[in-house]
């Protein structure tokens, strides 16, 4: 119940910590595979070699990603 209010007070409360990246399955709270998480530590080590901050929240988030389909 609540889980994208309460996951969103947890990220806006670890958002204060400058060196701290939310990355990967845990980091993000969502489900994601293999290359996006992978993806999200690429951006992460990017972040901290440029200096500069990425967005991982868009990592795999982009609707054409998610399969449809039906359980017989």
């Amino acid at each position: 119940m609540n889980y994208k209010e309460n996951s969103g007070k947890v990220k806006g409360y670890l958002g204060q910590f400058r060196n701290l990246q939310l990355i990967g399955r845990a980091g993000s709270f969502r489900y994601n595979n293999q290359d996006h998480a992978l993806e999200m530590g690429i951006l992460a080590a990017r972040s901290i070699i440029e200096g500069k901050q990425y967005n991982h929240e868009e990592v795999g988030a982009e609707e054409e990603y998610f399969e449809r389909g039906y359980v017989r």
